[in-house]
């Protein structure tokens, strides 16, 4: 991954506050060396995945669409593109997990009907999950 893609990526997650903090850009930033990345682009990036895949299970760890462009099929797309990946490596499911609806914040019910329109099933809510003290939603796609 050039520098130039490792950047855009970057400045998708800055463009969007309402999801991700100071803390989480820092984190994006050091997992772009950790873990795998997908890349929705045209001109530049459009939107990211960064996942990790472990055994039989795939687990997302980052995805934006960039401002403006949400809701226009490019997060569905990258979503199709990982299952593609996962399938051929006999991953048997792919994780991720967001802000619980237990937690009244609004951008976060966008994103977990995102995740339900993409096929992903509500596993558990992990109480006081994350480090700041928010309900943790686990969603789960099945791939076999």
């Amino acid at each position: 991954m050039s520098l130039n893609e490792k950047e855009e990526i970057i400045n998708i997650a800055k463009e969007l506050p309402e999801w991700f903090t100071p803390e989480a850009i820092k984190q994006i930033t050091l997992d772009l060396t950790k873990y795998s990345v997908l890349v929705e682009r045209e001109k530049t990036a459009l939107g990211f995945i960064i996942y990790d895949i472990l055994d039989k299970k795939c687990l997302i760890k980052w995805m934006a669409v960039k401002k403006g462009l949400q809701r226009k099929g490019i997060g569905r797309k990258l979503i199709e593109q990982l299952v593609e990946i996962c399938k051929k490596r006999s991953i048997e499911f792919i994780e991720t997990d967001t802000l619980a609806e237990t937690e009244d914040y609004e951008p976060y019910i966008l994103t977990r009907a995102f995740y339900h329109s993409a096929g992903f099933k509500d596993v558990e809510i992990v109480r006081a999950g994350y480090p700041e003290g928010s309900d943790k939603l686990i969603l789960r796609k099945e791939l076999v």
